[in-house]
């Protein structure tokens, strides 16, 4: 599987078990790619798997949980 289906698992998977709550401001994306060890388009390939399924917004410079 693809890393950055991985990471929008795992992502997913915070949200679900409410680690990132409704309204709360995901981490800078430079800070998850370091968590995830991998670059930034890698990241945004992920993230925007999960802006496609409802579960965050992206606003320039910021990324919201929208929770499920």
């Amino acid at each position: 599987m693809a890393k950055y289906r991985d990471i929008a698992d795992d992502i997913r998977q915070k949200i679900k078990n409410q680690e990132y709550t409704f309204g709360q401001k995901l981490p800078y994306e430079y800070v998850l790619c370091m968590s995830y060890h991998c670059n930034k388009e890698t990241m945004k390939k992920a993230l925007d798997i999960l802006v496609k399924e409802g579960l965050i917004i992206r606003r320039r410079g910021r990324n919201f949980c929208e929770g499920f």
